[in-house]
């Protein structure tokens, strides 16, 4: 599998003030208890796949700076590592992912060297990659995640079931 780099929202920035709830009724225009409940249905469907995610404490921050440090990463056969680490830094530990010094330290859970992970951070050695595929993306009119291409022909949108995938793949292979 090859990660691609791909912001919901590359414009986000940090929200201290707000909760993940109050940013999504926001900018869905729902109330405070639907998107609670939206929220709550995300955390149950986790669950079911071993995951343990805590949208209560989410600190949403723009992610370019994550996306980079994957791209770092990959250089040393990591990059599967660290965007688990990332994941559930976001997802389950309520650790905001925007801010340099947390990206810093779940470098190092991964083996990287610290130091060398901030200076690639400062001089924002992977931003142009980053931006690349984030054009990429809007020319697959990706909108969504998750979002998978296969063998650089058939895409899926949005979380599917393993049924679903293995249809593809079937699909896929009876074409070739």
């Amino acid at each position: 599998m090859n990660y691609r780099n791909f912001q919901l929202n590359p414009q986000a920035t940090s929200h201290p003030d707000k909760d993940i709830n109050t940013l999504l009724a926001e900018k869905y225009g729902m109330t405070y208890e639907q998107a609670k409940m939206n929220n709550q249905s995300v955390m149950n469907e986790a669950k079911k796949s071993g995951l343990d995610y805590d949208f209560e404490n989410i600190k949403p921050n723009n992610t370019r700076m994550a996306h980079e440090l994957t791209r770092y990463a990959a250089e040393f056969g990591k990059e599967e590592a660290m965007a688990e680490v990332l994941f559930s830094a976001y997802f389950e530990k309520g650790i905001d992912i925007g801010l340099k010094d947390n990206l810093v330290q779940l470098a190092g859970e991964v083996g990287l060297d610290q130091t060398k992970a901030r200076e690639v951070l400062d001089q924002e050695r992977y931003k142009e990659v980053v931006l690349k595929d984030q054009d990429l993306a809007s020319s697959l009119g990706v909108s969504s995640v998750p979002f998978f291409v296969i063998e650089d022909q058939y895409s899926i949108s949005g979380a599917q079931s393993q049924e679903y995938f293995n249809q593809v793949i079937r699909d896929l292979n009876t074409k070739l």
